[in-house]
């Protein structure tokens, strides 16, 4: 049935349409036209190798060779990543 309407004006004229809900149609169109949205700002330190290999070694058995050998490759891959796009504009 939404495929044959254009618009929510016409879906609703349709007699075959009915709303099943305690809201109104233009409050759930506008919704998702206009969702609701909240800035948020994300901030990335450094990981804390300590911890991390707190919780992977010593409390999941990981291997501490093979986590200590990621978390230097994880060091050196933050040292030269490049700056994004922000940089430009």
């Amino acid at each position: 049935m939404v495929k044959d309407h254009e618009s929510l004006e016409s879906l609703m004229e349709d007699e075959k349409f009915e709303w099943g809900s305690d809201n109104s149609p233009e409050a759930v169109y506008d919704f998702f036209i206009n969702p609701p949205v909240e800035k948020v700002d994300f901030s990335f330190e450094s990981p804390d190798n300590d911890r991390i290999s707190d919780i992977l070694v010593d409390q999941h058995d990981f291997s501490e060779d093979r986590i200590s050998s990621k978390l230097k490759d994880l060091e050196k891959a933050l040292e030269s990543r490049q700056s994004g796009l922000g940089s430009f504009t």
